[in-house]
């Protein structure tokens, strides 16, 4: 599982080399990341703002069957079966955002990162 503190560091350093940064997260175990946007998690907010990410989007989760720790216990507790909420069409359309911001070299919009080689 990867922490905020790797995600951070990883971020971060990406950052540093001129990449833009983008952040997404899935977990609502139901339809609301479809019918309305969710805002990030403290962490996942705190995160953004640190390695100055460029947007967040939250996208609906999937719980599985062998799920453990506090979301086996939910699915115990009350569902049965696995639940699976991600939208692939919906990530599919989010992702043409930087896909839009980055030029066909992975640069913002198709420029090399300051301090590199110009075309």
């Amino acid at each position: 599982m990867v922490t905020t503190r790797v995600l951070v560091a990883y971020a971060t350093r990406n950052r540093a080399t001129g990449h833009p940064v983008w952040l997404f997260g899935s977990g609502p175990l139901d339809r609301s990341a479809e019918e309305h946007e969710i805002p990030p998690v403290d962490t996942a907010r705190d995160a953004a703002e640190k390695v100055h990410a460029r947007g967040h989007r939250t996208f609906g989760g999937r719980l599985r069957e062998d799920a453990r720790g506090f979301f086996g216990l939910a699915r115990r507790m009350g569902r049965r079966g696995t639940a699976d909420y991600r939208d692939e069409q919906a990530i599919d359309s989010w992702a043409h955002e930087p896909a839009r911001e980055l030029g066909a070299d992975g640069s913002p919009t198709g420029r090399p990162p300051s301090g590199g080689p110009s075309s």
